[in-house]
């Protein structure tokens, strides 16, 4: 059967539903390939890789500490970037808002946080969380060594000579401690850090979930998928109904 409507509101209508439809459909392309992506996260690692492009790093307003805490251990670094620590370049796996200290302790390094001793090997392996519950004297203030090489912590209760194989804590008066002491980072490995802090801040699964939500771009990113979604609506309606009117 033939059109019963009026040839100009039909050609106007299907004109419309096409230069819509043309512009909507990047847009559906866009959302299938990012809706895709999501449904994949695992597979494709997305929530373990990170962005390290720095006006998207900007835009997520993930900046770096004005100053990083540091101590030498040997010769290593151990550096704490906000609640970050790190073994020169790499990461551990430990998260605090003090570094109290570092050192090199026989084979191992040594760091001091709150309530706690992490020992780690030279490639940043940690080997052992030592903690109160192994007997690690309360407030730990400061860490050091002996002219001989025996561990010192001062606590909130004075000194004590640590064995950390017997976990033993004993108070001592010696006063020859060469004390841990905070020092500044060279240029280069700050900057290696202020790259590797703002590089493992943002995961690629976040940004791809913002684009496919048009929550990148804030609260109007929001509206407009919601316009996208009444426009894809709109274009199904008049689809329908002009496939209706030509078998009618």
């Amino acid at each position: 059967m033939k059109w019963k409507g009026n040839n100009s509101s039909r050609a106007s209508l299907q004109q419309w539903h096409r230069r819509v439809g043309m512009t909507g459909a990047v847009f559906f392309i866009f959302l299938i390939t990012t809706g895709l992506l999501l449904n994949h996260t695992g597979a494709l690692g997305l929530d373990k890789r990170f962005v390290e492009t720095p006006w998207l790093l900007d835009l997520y307003h993930i900046s770096v500490p004005e100053q990083a805490e540091a101590f030498s251990a040997g010769e290593h670094f151990v550096s704490r970037l906000g609640d970050r620590l790190y073994l020169n370049t790499k990461e551990l796996p430990e998260r605090t808002e003090r570094l109290i200290g570092g050192l090199q302790l026989g084979d191992t390094l040594l760091i001091a946080i709150p309530g706690k001793l992490l020992v780690v090997s030279p490639t940043g392996d940690l080997i052992e969380r030592i903690d109160s519950a192994d007997g690690v004297p309360a407030g730990m203030k400061r860490i050091g060594l002996t002219a001989s090489g025996q561990l010192v912590i001062r606590a909130a209760h004075g000194d004590y000579l640590a064995n950390l194989e017997k976990l033993d804590w004993r108070k001592t008066t010696t006063a020859d401690v060469d004390w841990a002491t905070s020092l500044l980072l060279p240029p280069e490995l700050e900057e290696k850090l202020t790259q590797a802090y703002r590089g493992s801040g943002l995961p690629l699964e976040r940004v791809i979930l913002d684009l496919h939500s048009g929550r990148i771009v804030g609260q109007w990113g929001v509206y407009v998928v919601d316009g996208a979604a009444l426009l894809f609506l709109a274009l199904v309606i008049t689809g329908l109904w002009m496939w209706m009117k030509q078998r009618v």
